[in-house]
């Protein structure tokens, strides 16, 4: 993904940062639609959000990933907030800032 930045805009740049969100975006809506979407026929609103819903829900509690080492993105961002917290703690600070 970053060949891509540094092809269409300066790295750091307000750009750069819009692309690469948009990138980031647009696979998470890719998978949706293959593990989820396509694979129900939702025919009322009630029935798509709830897929959404649902699917939001696996995606971050249930469904591994390559580039956060096989965790889940909830795995991941608790791994990351008690290092955190360990940072600070072992540095002598009382407070912990989350």
């Amino acid at each position: 993904m970053n060949c891509l930045i540094r092809r269409n805009a300066r790295r750091g740049s307000v750009n750069s940062d819009f692309i690469m969100q948009t990138q980031c975006v647009a696979l998470r809506l890719v998978s949706l639609k293959k593990e989820a979407l396509y694979r129900k026929d939702c025919k009322y609103k009630t029935e798509l959000l709830s897929t959404v819903k649902e699917y939001v829900r696996f995606y971050n509690n249930e469904r591994p990933h390559t580039a956060l080492g096989y965790k889940t993105p909830v795995q991941f961002e608790d791994q990351y907030f008690q290092g955190l917290s360990g940072e600070k703690l072992n540095k002598g600070s009382s407070k912990v800032a989350l």
